[in-house]
């Protein structure tokens, strides 16, 4: 049973820590999104079709985006996304504070 209680423990810590890394997704093509919306909590439904990309940013961070024209399946003009670059600067996080006051003895 101790066994079990632990690894509950430690699972409910690996879920539950954070961290203060940057995190860019990018998808293309059709698709359902199932999700909430953070700034008014209601859940919803997204309907895709086409290119979106997804940045939890911090301090320091750069992110350019180069799109180029091209022809859907109907022959209409439209946009796509041919670079993208995501620049990360240095970043202090609290647990990096903390560590530095350890080590520096104080």
């Amino acid at each position: 049973m101790k066994e079990i209680i632990a690894l509950i423990a430690f699972a409910a810590v690996l879920l539950l820590t954070g961290c203060g890394h940057n995190v860019l997704t990018f998808a293309s093509g059709k698709y359902l999104n199932f999700g909430v919306d953070p700034s008014t909590n209601k859940m919803g439904v997204q309907y895709v079709n086409g290119e979106q990309i997804t940045v939890v940013e911090k301090d320091n961070a750069k992110l350019t985006v180069e799109m180029r024209d091209t022809l859907d399946s109907d022959g209409k003009k439209t946009a796509k996304v041919s670079k993208i670059t995501y620049e990360i600067g240095e970043q202090i996080t609290g647990s990096d504070v903390e560590a530095m006051k350890v080590s520096a003895g104080k």
